[in-house]
């Protein structure tokens, strides 16, 4: 029998006016309840994992607030304790509850009901990652060259870390004029494939000598030396006069495009006393550096003329080059010119052929990581592979030293991670699994692998604890550690057993612990109340969300069910938004057939910042008039 136990800490008594702790701890769920008010102290921890050892409890549910430091210190006291990580539960005592609600009668009835939910979701059958043992490999592989690869390999050569270059001489872009070789391995191949996962990557490179595999800890793609797109040898060579070259710029500005056309004007201008113009619709010279060099061109001479899209005609005129070319309020221009630099767009030295090779998204352009990873900016949706340089975007020599750097630093902390404990992500029941690989093809982060078993397996390291899997998974074989379906099921009950502490019409608002959630503890931080007939339910992603969560409430007596999330394009595991849209349109149609209003489901779309539209989206939820799916645009941001 499972013996669990209740801390609640008072916040050294900021919650003591509006939370009574003896009433809290009257409650009849727990076998052993103490109160505390120094959780946050190294003492107030002492004391509590000491109380934990001598009652003999196996399973807690803290009460206190969302302050960041007392989540590590209830895993600190837990483990003291030899309390299983999946066992332990933390409710949010002041920002939700004695910081959003200032009737002290209301904040009390709420934490009470979200107690008593916590205990009665901990009884579930729990559910235990088995140990998991990977060696980690400190080797980094770098794939390309160029500015970024140099940086790269400097600054993890003064962490200490091995390097491995990847280097293919017959890709757009690359290179090797740029690199430190002090210390760094090279290879001349292609990658083909990468497995495993952060701590030990299998990479498949093929080489001339045949297919080597080289293990790494981390990845970092650089792309090559595409920073600098101009061709040197496309400039003139001394005749003994003063060459007239004319650049011409993309449609689109680039900051490399950019960098590389200053700096060729720059050099023309200062060592040759060439006459320079460049061409350009929009030179972009927005990234660092570049409006010093810009004014230090426009100082030696360089002559730059903004024309019209499509109006510039240019045709070999001899050993020359004759120029046509309409600009605005001056008119047609003809120019004879002993040399043409044009910058065309270049093809994303890392995009496509690469990005599979890697498991990872490519963008428009096919340039890596995609767009739904601008939350990350040298990482990726695949823990411990990372981009920089010319593979991310274009880029500057300047700008793709400090990705380089950045993505160094990125891949050593990687590696050390992967040293310590895995994150307690997704589990698969054996007996269960049917291999119909649905897992498989919906982890964002590609940390399920078909083994030689009858399973799928999960690799541990690699797993980052979404959900998506296991709300995906047709047969309920794929749990997560963190947010076991039984446990969600039991608190959803729990909390609607205990409505009418709350008044008529609870809403229940699934929370996304990267977004929406930080919104809501905003909200109490910054005393702005509203009903506390919202009851906010914290889950690692939308995607974790099936329909059968939506309906459940619903099903009895919620008014509404909301999930509130991050946007499409910042969403930290890219599915989540769009998954939890599917499982709302699924509950709807459950809802119809179970005789509930379908429009009770919504899914809206919240940053952490956007903690003034989610208190008009609760203020909607709990309000007499038309269900917040029908409010016409007012605080809407995305609903289905």
């Amino acid at each position: 029998m499972r013996r669990s136990a209740l801390l609640i800490c008072t916040c050294g008594g900021t919650v003591a006016e509006q939370i009574a702790a003896d009433r809290l701890a009257a409650v009849k769920s727990p076998d052993l309840v103490r109160i505390a008010s120094d959780l946050c102290s190294p003492e107030g921890r002492r004391r509590a994992a000491a109380w934990l050892c001598e009652s003999a409890a196996d399973s807690l549910v803290t009460a206190a607030c969302a302050f960041p430091p007392v989540a590590s210190a209830v895993a600190e006291v837990a483990t003291r304790a030899g309390i299983s990580p999946g066992l332990v539960r933390l409710v949010d005592l002041r920002e939700c509850c004695a910081w959003a609600h200032p009737d002290p009668r209301e904040s009390a009835a709420k934490a009470e009901r979200l107690v008593v939910a916590s205990l009665e979701g901990i009884k579930a059958p729990e559910v235990t990652a088995s140990p998991a043992e990977t060696p980690v490999t400190g080797r980094v592989l770098v794939i390309g060259g160029g500015t970024a690869a140099a940086a790269a390999a400097t600054r993890l050569l003064r962490l200490g870390c091995p390097v491995t270059v990847i280097r293919d001489t017959g890709a757009p872009g690359s290179g090797s004029d740029d690199e430190s070789s002090g210390g760094v391995e090279t290879i001349e191949g292609r990658l083909e494939r990468l497995t495993g996962q952060v701590g030990r990557f299998l990479a498949a490179v093929r080489t001339p000598g045949g297919l080597e595999t080289i293990e790494a800890g981390a990845v970092i793609a650089t792309g090559g030396k595409g920073e600098r797109p101009l061709d040197t040898a496309s400039a003139p060579e001394s005749s003994g006069r003063s060459p007239a070259v004319a650049f011409i710029m993309p449609v689109e500005p680039r900051p490399d495009a950019a960098e590389a056309v200053l700096s060729a004007a720059v050099r023309l201008a200062e060592e040759q006393g060439g006459r320079c113009l460049v061409f350009f619709s929009d030179i972009g010279v927005a990234a660092p550096g570049l409006e010093e060099l810009y004014l230090k061109a426009r100082g030696v001479g360089v002559t730059f003329l903004r024309h019209a899209d499509g109006s510039l005609e240019a045709e070999r005129e001899g050993n020359g080059w004759a120029i046509r070319v309409d600009l605005p309020g001056v008119g047609l221009l003809e120019e004879s010119l002993d040399a043409l630099v044009r910058v065309d767009a270049p093809a994303a030295p890392c995009g496509g052929e690469l990005a599979g090779a890697l498991s990872i998204s490519s963008g428009d352009g096919g340039w890596i990581p995609g767009e739904a990873m601008a939350v990350a900016p040298v990482g990726t949706e695949r823990p411990g592979v990372f981009v920089a340089g010319t593979a991310r975007a274009p880029a500057t020599s300047r700008q793709a030293a400090v990705q380089g750097d950045a993505a160094a630093v990125a891949a050593a902390l990687a590696i050390s991670s992967a040293a310590a404990a895995p994150h307690l992500g997704a589990v698969v029941d054996a007996d269960r699994c049917a291999m119909c690989l649905t897992c498989f093809r919906t982890c964002p982060h590609g940390a399920l692998e078909i083994g030689t078993g009858s399973a799928v397996k999960v690799m541990p390291w690699a797993c980052r604890g979404c959900g998506i899997c296991a709300a995906a998974c047709p047969a309920g074989a794929v749990q997560v550690v963190e947010s076991p379906n039984g446990r969600m099921l039991a608190e959803l009950d729990s909390l609607a057993r205990g409505a009418a502490a709350g008044g008529p019409g609870q809403v229940i608002a699934f929370a996304c612990a990267n977004s929406a959630l930080q919104a809501v503890q905003a909200l109490g931080r910054l005393r702005r109340a509203y009903s506390s007939r919202i009851v906010v339910v914290p889950v690692p992603c939308l995607g974790r969300m099936e329909p059968l969560h939506c309906i459940r409430p619903l099903v009895a007596g919620a008014r509404k069910v909301l999930l509130c999330g991050c946007y499409d394009r910042s969403c930290e595991h890219l599915e989540g938004p769009r998954r939890a849209r599917t499982a709302a349109a699924r509950a709807r149609e459950l809802a119809v057939v179970l005789g509930v209003d379908p429009d009770a489901v919504q899914v809206w779309s919240v940053a952490p910042v956007d903690w003034h539209r989610l208190h008009q989206i609760f203020e909607d939820a709990t309000s007499a008039g038309p269900a917040v799916g029908e409010a016409a645009g007012r605080g809407r941001i995305h609903a289905i």
